[in-house]
Formats: structure tokens, sequence, C-alpha cells
């Protein structure tokens, strides 16, 4: 987010421009997806940091009996670790402890919705993890577009009348309605901080 600000605030001056770029403002709606730990939710990545420490013991006491969200994790990091594609296995395969990919794009609408509320008629940029934004391009396409290269986006714009949005991901154009949140369950609200059995 940081270097997309800083591009922008470059080419303004580059090509004598004028244009109001705001400042980086975080959205809890856009992080990455979580995964449940006995510690609370985790950031996937942070996740797996607490699995090493915790797979360490369960090594070395050889006890058995691992929690259901290490073998999650385990599953999910063993398919990076084997050249293979674990977004694709957590779009397609339930695992217990981490967030279902709808659940991301319950959220993913929640901070669209609240961005254009908050500021109407203006272009804003979104930096966030390629999971859910995989995620989200699924739920719009109606299938798995694949995984997002580095910087590349999927555009979201609400029509005017606020019922229905076009995203555009790697050239196709969906037409979609926004949906009433409120007529969804929102899976997770409430569990932030709760932890999962050991």
């Amino acid at each position: 987010a940081e270097g997309i600000r800083r591009g922008l605030l470059d080419q303004l001056v580059l090509f004598g421009r004028e244009a109001d770029i705001g400042e980086i403002c975080p959205y809890e709606e856009f992080r990455n997806f979580q995964v449940a730990t006995p510690d609370g939710f985790r950031d996937v990545t942070q996740a797996f940091r607490q699995y090493h420490s915790e797979m360490e013991m369960y090594e070395r006491l050889r006890d058995g009996g691992r929690p259901q969200w290490l073998v999650d994790v385990d599953r999910f990091w063993g398919i990076q670790s084997g050249g293979g594609d674990p977004i694709t296995h957590w779009l397609t395969m339930p695992m217990l402890t981490f967030e279902p990919p709808v659940a991301c794009v319950r959220r993913f609408w929640a901070g669209i919705l609240r961005m254009h509320a908050e500021s109407p008629g203006h272009t804003t940029i979104v930096a966030t993890h390629s999971g859910p934004i995989r995620a989200f391009a699924t739920w719009a396409m109606g299938y798995d577009p694949g995984e997002p290269f580095n910087t590349e986006f999927v555009r979201v714009r609400i029509l005017k009348d606020s019922k229905e949005a076009v995203v555009l991901y790697r050239n196709r154009v969906q037409e979609v309605p926004v949906p009433n949140l409120d007529d969804f369950p929102d899976w997770w609200a409430g569990l932030e901080g709760q932890a999962v059995p050991a």
C-alpha cells in the first residue's frame, strides 16, 4: 500500500498533475484469512509460526493426538512445501479450523460497501492478500480464475443504483448483485479472540 501511494504521488509530480491521494487506512475487513488456534484467531502466516513451536513439542514428546488446527495447518503448508497450491486446497477442501472462503467474500463485501459509503465517487485501492482476493474473484466469476500475481488487481465498480456491481479480473467482466449483508450470516462475528480447545 505504501509503495503504491508513493508511486502515485511521484507520478503526480513527474507529469505535473493534481489529484488528492489519501492516507493509508487499515480496514479489518481486508485482512488475510484466519485460523482458529488455542490463542485465538491468527492470520494463516502467524498460525504457521505458532504451528512450528507447537509441532516441535509434539515431536519431542511423541504423544500423538495433535489438535485439529495443527492437522489443518500441517496439511495447508505441506501442500505449499510440496510445490502445490495451498489456496486451491483452501478454496475446495473444508478445513475445520480455517476461515471459510465464503466468510472472506462476505468480509470483503462489508469493506467494499463501507468504503463506498465513506467516500462515494472516489477510487480506492486496497492492498491485501492473494488468498482472499482469489476467493472474492472465484465468487464473482463463478470459477477459480487462479492465483493473482503480485500487484495484479481485481476491480470492483459499484453501479449507480448500488444494487449491482461490475467485477473485472484478468480481462473478464462479470456483473454481480451487491449483496445485502444483513440477509446473510456473518460466520465469524463475535468469535474474534476466542480460542479453540487444545
